[in-house]
């Protein structure tokens, strides 16, 4: 059986809980074989990429080591976190300039032999149907899948997420923008334009009937919770989308309602359905 570690170390710390409290819960549901316990340092976004290449590899080169070194495979609970590792590890196995100016800053043993694993796919290897209790059956949601999600789809299988939510009974709405810019990266160089581009993504999922949007990435997440009244006013549009993890979505279905236990509780747009 394969061992691994949890990656909670992300970005947007201060909405992080959504995706690590929810996934804790899984993986205690499900008896997962997953160390919560490390030293990894905190995942500095892809953004950080094209402003500091060398500190956004050397963080990156840090956590891929020290799972090598415990011969674990990580875990990500989210795609941001999960893209910048993949980054790193590809960088290092082709550049291998890169790779010796890395391994001289890296204050422990470079090793970059460790596998990065997605938790939608290791969750679809488990019986999620037989643990459901309310299936979502009577609601609709649409999925923001992101920007990055052509990358995204050459290192795992994408289609975990609707797969997860299919298993849930949730009807999936299709909208024209599920992956488009989110605003997110725009916000500090023109936020009338960032929140233009948020509240775009934002309405065209509330006027195709969804009942909420489903988010894989931390960042996206942080933007559309923190700043959505803002989204709105620039909209001119009431909006009011409440948002969820897809590993929300399957505690739901299973009878879970605690607010701490999904997150639920940091969540600036309240979720209304339970």
């Amino acid at each position: 059986m394969k061992n691994y570690i949890l990656f909670d170390k992300l970005c947007e710390e201060s909405y992080a809980a959504p995706f690590i409290q929810s996934a804790k819960e899984l993986i205690s549901k499900f008896d997962l074989p997953i160390k919560l316990e490390n030293n990894f340092k905190k995942d500095l976004g892809i953004k950080i990429k094209s402003l500091n290449t060398t500190a956004f590899h050397l963080q990156n080169a840090y956590n891929l080591s020290i799972a090598a070194h415990d011969n674990l495979e990580i875990l990500c609970v989210e795609d941001s976190s999960f893209i910048s590792l993949n980054q790193t590890k590809k960088a290092l196995e082709t550049d291998e300039k890169l790779k010796a100016d890395i391994k001289n800053r890296l204050n422990i043993e470079l090793n970059c032999e460790v596998k990065i694993t997605h938790i939608n796919e290791l969750l679809l290897q488990k019986d999620i149907k037989s643990a459901l209790k309310h299936p979502f059956s009577d609601f609709q949601a649409a999925i923001y899948k992101g920007v990055n999600a052509l990358e995204l789809e050459r290192l795992t299988d994408t289609s975990a997420t609707c797969k997860l939510l299919d298993l849930v009974g949730i009807k999936l709405v299709k909208t024209f923008t599920c992956k488009d810019n989110d605003g997110y990266e725009l916000q500090d160089a023109n936020r009338q334009i960032a929140n233009r581009l948020a509240g775009t993504i934002l309405l065209d999922a509330f006027d195709s009937a969804a009942d909420f949007l489903v988010l894989n990435d931390v960042r996206t997440f942080s933007f559309f919770d923190s700043k959505q009244k803002e989204i709105a006013k620039e909209m001119g549009r009431d909006i009011n989308l409440p948002l969820l993890t897809p590993l929300q979505v399957i505690l739901l279905a299973m009878g879970i309602h605690e607010q701490q236990k999904l997150g639920l509780d940091t969540h600036k747009v309240k979720v209304t359905l339970i």
